[in-house]
């Protein structure tokens, strides 16, 4: 099923010029698209030749839909054979005076990479994450901020000696699309992303007349290390995001690991550049992102209830900005579906990241979220707390130290 993407905002302030950055600055007019008959086998091997994970689908000279590597990823079974048609997803919206924040907003919101630009009913160019970065640049607030402040930290990891199969399932379920690869010491020898399954898929297609892209059975299940890039690219925790920028668009890449002692302790990813861009957007609001639920929308409704308990909460602390939440769902056969919750909190300070506990397979959707909430809400009061410390032994140093020079005098 494909995966479903909602959103909600709630109370929030922020503001920033960065809209004079039009995306008729950004596009590329150089637009790889295909047609609602090609089969997907085509589509995979388009994707890997020019290196990118969505392709516009055109009709009789119209925009029809769009075909993106990530969705193809998270279905379980796709016969080779089938037609874009019945892989395709409605493209969102976006003109050429839309501005760097607004589509920054567009491609975070729908997880795209990159998005056509349409004019009329028809295609003028395409915009891609890496055109946003690297307009990034720009915004001296941004390539200032310390990479601390944005990253993840304590990433989800994979074995260097693990197999591809489980490094694609991971993947799948937790809602990334890059792993850290790491030795039997815990020290990050290389990365492992999408363009690493479609590389080992790619060449199982080939030597393959039919089957299924995903879900069938792989006689072959290699090692990470075998295919994983390496070295990695990385930074380490003095850096700045101008510094992480620089790294992205030089190498390519969407991930940059931030390492300590040559253990991955953090990742940045053009995602979360695109957070604090799309953060600038002049609202009074937290934006809040749910990713990976296969459920009837009416459970949105209680969600965004525990959601929003938690967040009015925070505020008293510290300003929320944006709220990154992903729903793993396991199916146990003959089972009930169970669920886990990953969260991700964007603050002026800090970012905070949390995820439910509860032993697999025994996880409740609400009460997952109430758990990932309510840890969120603790993190935060902790930070709050630190800070009233510092400031309390700041303030009895300097008292001290006064006193000091006036007994001196």
């Amino acid at each position: 099923m494909q995966d479903i993407i909602y959103s909600l905002v709630v109370e929030m302030v922020k503001n920033i010029d960065a809209d004079s950055i039009k995306v008729k600055e950004l596009m590329t007019q150089r637009i790889i698209v295909t047609s609602p008959e090609k089969q997907v086998s085509e589509i995979l091997g388009m994707m890997r030749k020019n290196d990118i994970h969505e392709v516009p689908v055109i009709e009789r000279n119209k925009l029809v839909g769009i075909v993106t590597y990530a969705h193809l990823i998270k279905r379980r079974k796709i016969a080779l054979t089938s037609q874009v048609r019945n892989v395709m997803v409605s493209p969102p919206s976006i003109s050429q005076d839309d501005s760097l924040i607004t589509v920054s907003d567009v491609l975070l919101t729908n997880g795209f990479r990159a998005v056509p630009v349409t004019e009329k009913k028809g295609i003028a160019g395409v915009v891609s994450r890496t055109d946003v970065i690297r307009a990034a640049k720009m915004i001296k607030e941004i390539t200032e901020m310390p990479v601390g402040r944005i990253m993840t930290s304590n990433p989800v990891c994979i074995g260097e000696n693990e197999g591809i199969i489980k490094a694609k399932d991971t993947m799948r379920d937790m809602g990334i699309r890059t792993l850290p690869v790491v030795d039997k010491n815990g020290e990050i020898t290389g990365a492992f992303g999408l363009k690493d399954i479609s590389s080992f898929f790619e060449a199982n297609r080939i030597k393959a007349s039919k089957g299924e892209v995903y879900g069938e059975k792989t006689p072959v299940n290699i090692e990470v290390k075998s295919v994983m890039h390496s070295p990695p690219i990385t930074v380490d925790q003095k850096a700045n995001v101008g510094a992480v920028i620089d790294l992205m668009t030089k190498h390519s890449i969407s991930s940059v690991f931030v390492e300590e002692k040559q253990k991955p302790v953090g990742i940045i990813t053009q995602a979360d550049i695109l957070g604090l861009l799309a953060g600038l957007k002049e609202r009074k609001d937290v934006y809040v992102q749910i990713t990976g639920l296969e459920e009837d929308p009416s459970v949105y409704n209680t969600m965004y209830e525990i959601i929003e308990k938690y967040l009015k909460r925070i505020n008293k602390m510290i300003v929320p900005q944006m709220l990154l939440l992903h729903v793993t769902t396991y199916h146990p056969k003959g089972k009930t579906p169970k669920y886990s919750v990953s969260a991700k909190l964007s603050t002026p300070r800090k970012q905070f990241v949390s995820k439910s506990r509860a032993q697999l397979y025994q996880w409740d959707l609400m009460k997952s979220l109430d758990e990932v909430m309510s840890h969120l809400e603790r993190m935060v009061r902790r930070e709050k707390e630190k800070e009233k410390d510092i400031k309390k032994r700041s303030s009895s140093k300097a008292k001290a130290g006064l006193k000091r020079e006036t007994m001196g005098r």
